[in-house]
């Protein structure tokens, strides 16, 4: 990616020594070689996630959304009821299966694909993925909306397609992507003034997975009160619908599994990314893991203060009132603290930071960002994909492998703090210019 105006070798004589820099790095990824290579290992490699998927079908959370639509359209409750019974029976058991745990409203949109045998249902599903990867690709990098060159945005693109926590999202065949091509969409809506639209896409982003919800104080604090008045009628009525088409009983049923999920046994998880999660694992660690009111009550009360913190931080980094938000800077952040303050988050979840690293590259591009927030971003790229083929050769539960999973959480402080960069530091280039 780019660099500031700054960031140039030292010197450009013939016998220059080589340098590392963000013109230099941007340089390479510019070139249509380059972009033609990185692409064609994307696709290459895209082949062969879809081969192995097949050859060894395997489908996960899909097994969760199956079974759960399915009850769904026979009239009966997902949240009550034991899924693993009826995904012996279609084949399905190999995914997780227990209760269904996802918001009512997307559970709702599941019931399509049960009209489908399981099989086809959920090549179907992985179609879709594909195609809202493609599109939010499109809507980030393309270079009528990133203002980036044909080359470049190629090149990233190919990156985006290579990011481990996609290819996460597909393995599992989780939902995510759907959000990614949601906040895509609703980000470039908000660029071009079509608050309705982006206000009821939000609506739908807090319908189906509830933590894109934060970004509704956003909205508030930057006084974008028609795309709020959007957000409240769209939660109105597509909230009453599922209700109206689920049933009181039914929709209401998923507050007992919110509960679950905030639960030990998944806060205790290394795989879980949160950030009440991590401060949780922490706690136990220190204090010991036998539960008691007042132990509980301290570690909510840590918990509780790290999250106003995060919030703190966040509102603090936002310009009160409607005027611009250059290059989506404070957005980018919102959507970064929206997935480390979500009381769950996993390895997949991480997908959405492609929302803030496609700013930082348009704005790096234009020259309009300091370099260590693109820096820092790719550094938390980077460190993904060296856990991943780290942990490929590292026996599963061993203590390496555990203290390499909490890595995974470093890698989310790091893209957080690099979109906090890109929102904060704005004001010193904008200082520095006018000076």
């Amino acid at each position: 990616m780019g660099g500031d105006p700054g960031d140039r070798p030292a010197h450009d004589g013939p016998d220059a020594v080589p340098t590392v820099s963000g013109r230099g790095l941007a340089a390479i990824l510019d070139r249509r070689w380059f972009a033609i290579l990185i692409l064609c290992i994307a696709v290459l490699r895209g082949v062969s996630f879809c081969s192995s998927l097949e050859r060894n079908f395997d489908p996960q959370d899909f097994s969760v959304f199956y079974c759960s639509g399915l009850l769904l359209r026979s009239g009966q409750n997902p949240y009550d009821a034991d899924l693993l019974p009826l995904a012996r029976r279609l084949g399905l058991e190999k995914g997780y299966v227990l209760h269904a745990n996802n918001p009512p409203t997307l559970l709702l949109c599941m019931v399509p694909l049960t009209l489908l045998s399981p099989h086809r249902a959920y090549w179907a599903w992985q179609a879709l993925n594909a195609a809202a990867l493609a599109a939010s690709i499109f809507l980030l990098f393309a270079p009528r909306y990133s203002g980036l060159s044909g080359n470049l945005a190629l090149s990233l693109a190919a990156f985006a397609i290579l990011y481990p926590p996609v290819g996460n999202a597909f393995a599992l065949a989780q939902s995510k992507i759907l959000l990614l091509l949601t906040l895509a969409a609703t980000l470039r809506c908000m660029r071009c003034g079509r608050d309705s639209i982006a206000g009821l896409l939000l609506a739908m982003a807090g319908l189906c997975w509830l933590f894109p919800l934060l970004l509704g104080l956003y909205v508030v604090l930057k006084r974008r009160w028609r795309m709020l008045g959007y957000l409240i009628a769209g939660l109105a009525i597509g909230g009453l619908a599922t209700v109206a088409l689920e049933g009181v009983r039914t929709s209401f049923s998923f507050l007992t599994s919110i509960d679950f999920l905030t639960s030990r046994t998944w806060l205790s998880s290394n795989s879980n990314l949160s950030l009440e999660a991590f401060l949780s694992r922490i706690f136990w660690s220190i204090f010991g893991e036998a539960s008691s009111p007042a132990r509980e009550l301290a570690r909510g009360v840590f918990v509780r203060g790290a999250d106003l913190a995060v919030l703190y931080i966040i509102v603090r980094a936002t310009p009160l009132g409607a005027g611009e938000d250059r290059d989506w800077r404070t957005l980018s952040l919102w959507i970064a603290a929206s997935v480390i303050l979500s009381p769950t988050a996993w390895f997949h979840y991480l997908l959405l930071m492609l929302i803030p690293f496609a700013q930082m590259a348009s704005a790096a591009n234009c020259g309009s960002i300091s370099h260590r927030a693109p820096w820092m971003a790719a550094a938390s790229y980077l460190l993904i994909g060296l856990i991943g083929n780290v942990l490929a050769g590292v026996p599963p539960h061993s203590m390496a492998f555990n203290a390499l999973r909490e890595l995974e959480f470093a890698c989310l402080v790091m893209a957080f703090v690099a979109a906090y960069w890109f929102a904060t530091d704005q004001r010193v280039l904008v200082e520095s210019s006018v000076g």
